[in-house]
């Protein structure tokens, strides 16, 4: 007996019976649900409710990696029609089954009855499903192989089953407003080199597959309010409705892997990296798996997801004020980061624009540029990418760079492919190799951003060298400099001293305040010295160093040791002033001597600002 759902979203024969097995047990529906008869010896026919409300068997499902799945269907009081799709595992565990469907239909005692009442209906109508079956995708994008299939979203071409549960964000790549209409926003900001950099990175997904190319990140860093949310939110616009697919970095890194896990081929906006301060391994794991394209699996037990490792391809599109690459040491990942930085709009007003620009018109760019795509010779658009990377990689220097320029041909690729088709405007070459090399316009150490924290500190050390306490320097009352003392330059170390290695020692609070104002998190920054033994801690409790300043005897964040880290090019010559930060300090104060920058109280005319 078929039981099944009418045209009209109502249960078809309702009251009908479903017949088990010839001498077995016979199931009725009605509204109150599913009731069980069978044949006790003592008082004949029994009957027994099941479940709380009517539940059937609709339709079958053959998803794009082979799986098996149902879809159960059931009538709420109000009268409404509710889905569930589950899995075939799902439908012969009891345990399982009655957390799967909710509004309390299954219990767990009653819970194995149906089971038996759901594979009767299967095998009963085993012929209809089978003739009736979909095939659905477990992913948007492209197919499991190939290129000849892009779903852009539910329904476009293909359905697309939510199997790791990301509701809202799965239901926002749908279409609104016009492809004119996103078009005309984005021309609208041609010269905001930022954002069409960010733009090309989101139609660059497609291309990852095509090209066989890795996954990579644009890290889009700045101080607040320059424009990188909004930034983001214009290249999610291409494909997607931006705001419901901006993922924070609040949410769980369980929730981030399972929504890279539903793209194969799309851009995914992680916003916001000031959100891992306080888990920075959350960003480290996220991004290595970003990198390396899988998932991580993990099993809820209740039936409604698959949490098998799945690989993805994917663009990262990733905001924050400080750059991830400052934030991991995570080795094999800066080659597969692209730095970002620099005010995205000229005004506030014109990222008003921008952003309401792409809030109306979204989810037509990104499946215009692959149908472009798809009409490509694939093996030239392989050769077009492998000469664009050859000249990028021959133009920067160092091994990073180098393996950097695969990344930002692609980008480069997808600029030229979005502007012949009018989506895009074309970016000059020296963008590329600037972004290449590891910065907008140029390489400004946004590859290590420690290692540039560490030399503006120092520079700014150099700067206020004296307010910082020298050994044997006069103390106590009225000896102070204005403002206090910064902490403790020990050029020389006393011969009975524990610890004899020079060091420039900062009072934390004050170089915290310093660190912030530069646009870095001091923290972070700070573990990252300590890490890389830049420190001399004399206590394992924490990153400090006691020493006397002044007339008192306090904790200091001691810079020692950095190897070759400051070999710098003066005056065309290149100079390696030691492995010591006090050496280099040295070199550099008696420049800035030379150079008048210091009044002649020896203080720095800029020292109330800087501090």
């Amino acid at each position: 007996m078929l039981l099944r759902l009418a045209a009209d979203e109502r249960f078809a024969m309702i009251t009908e019976s479903v017949n088990g097995e010839d001498d077995g047990d016979r199931y009725t529906l009605n509204r109150e649900g599913v009731w069980r008869l069978y044949q006790t010896a003592r008082d004949g026919e029994k009957r027994q409710l099941i479940t709380a409300l009517p539940l059937i068997m609709s339709r079958r499902f053959v998803d794009d990696r082979g799986g098996v799945r149902f879809e159960l269907a059931w009538l709420t009081d109000e009268g409404e029609v509710k889905r569930q799709v589950v899995t075939a595992e799902t439908l012969n565990d009891a345990g399982k089954l009655f957390r799967v469907i909710p509004d309390n239909a299954i219990t767990s005692t009653t819970s194995k009855a149906c089971v038996e009442y759901l594979s009767h209906l299967r095998r009963r109508n085993r012929e209809w499903l089978v003739e009736t079956t979909q095939r659905v995708m477990t992913a948007l994008g492209w197919d499991v192989e190939g290129t000849a299939t892009f779903t852009a979203g539910h329904g476009r071409p293909h359905v697309v089953h939510d199997t790791r549960n990301t509701g809202k964000w799965l239901k926002a790549y749908r279409q609104q407003g016009t492809l004119q209409g996103w078009v005309d926003t984005v021309h609208a900001v041609a010269d905001r080199v930022p954002v069409q950099v960010v733009l090309s990175a989101s139609l660059a997904a497609p291309l990852l597959r095509v090209l066989g190319a890795d996954n990579f990140a644009i890290d889009h860093h700045g101080s607040s309010s320059t424009g990188k949310t909004g930034t983001g939110r214009g290249g999610m616009s291409a494909w997607a409705e931006p705001v419901p697919t901006t993922v924070p970095w609040s949410d769980t890194e369980t929730s981030m892997n399972h929504k890279l896990a539903m793209l194969r081929g799309l851009p995914i906006l992680l916003d916001d990296t000031q959100l891992t301060v306080k888990d920075p391994k959350k960003l480290e794991q996220v991004v290595y798996g970003l990198t390396q394209g899988k998932s991580k699996g993990r099993s809820t037990g209740d039936g409604r997801e698959m949490q098998d490792v799945v690989d993805y391809e994917a663009v990262a599109l990733i905001t924050g004020e400080t750059s991830v690459l400052s934030l991991t040491k995570m080795p094999g990942i800066s080659g597969r980061v692209v730095p970002l930085s620099g005010a995205a709009f000229a005004d506030k007003a014109q990222a008003q624009a921008f952003t309401k620009g792409c809030c109306a018109n979204f989810g037509h760019a990104g499946p215009a540029f692959v149908e472009h795509l798809q009409d490509q010779d694939a093996v030239e658009l392989r050769a077009r990418w492998d000469d664009l990377r050859k000249v990028l990689s021959d133009q920067v220097e160092g091994e990073i760079p180098g393996r950097r320029a695969d990344s930002v041909a692609v980008l480069q690729l997808a600029n030229h492919l979005g502007h012949e088709i009018g989506l895009l405007p074309l970016l000059d070459q020296e963008v590329w190799v600037a972004l290449t090399a590891g910065g907008t316009a140029t390489a400004t150490g946004a590859d290590d951003r420690p290692r540039e924290a560490l030399g503006m500190v120092l520079d700014w050390a150099v700067m206020n060298r004296a307010r910082f306490y020298e050994r044997g320097q006069a103390s106590g009352e009225g000896l102070s400099p204005q403002g206090g003392w910064l902490g403790r330059w020990e050029a020389e170390p006393a011969s009975n001293a524990k610890f004899k290695t020079p060091y420039v020692g900062f009072n934390r609070e004050k170089l915290a305040e310093t660190l912030e104002r530069l646009g870095y998190q001091p923290d972070l920054i700070l573990n990252v010295w300590a890490e890389r033994g830049w420190l001399l801690m004399s206590s394992k409790s924490g990153i400090q160093h006691r020493a006397v300043v002044g007339d008192s005897n306090t904790n200091v964040v001691a810079v020692t040791e950095v190897g070759d880290l400051f070999t710098r090019v003066d005056e065309g010559a290149v100079t390696t002033p030691g492995s010591n930060v006090v050496s280099i300090a040295e070199k550099r104060w008696a420049q800035e001597q030379g150079q008048g920058l210091s009044n002649a109280d020896g203080q720095s005319g800029d020292t109330d600002d800087v501090v």
